[in-house]
């Protein structure tokens, strides 16, 4: 599993562990729900399999303060390959 793939299961396992919709995640988090759709979608467009996410370190803050971990925590286990 690629860092993305790891870091999108993380962000939809906490959302639907606590019955959050995308539209509900993103407003917890301060994001528009299409852009934060675009760090939770598996499978983007074919042509698009291999760009990567990228975060800024703000929007890293508001998701780890949303899911109510560290940053580190969130960041836990997703290494580049």
């Amino acid at each position: 599993m690629t860092a993305d793939e790891v870091f999108r299961q993380k962000l939809r396992n906490f959302r639907k562990a606590n019955g959050l919709t995308q539209e509900e995640m993103a407003e917890k988090i301060g994001l528009n729900e299409s852009y934060y759709r675009t760090f939770e979608k598996i499978h983007p467009r074919e042509h698009e399999t291999k760009r990567p996410i990228n975060p800024t370190l703000r929007t890293l803050k508001g998701f780890a303060a949303a899911m109510g971990v560290s940053l580190s925590d969130l960041m836990e286990g997703v290494d580049d390959e």
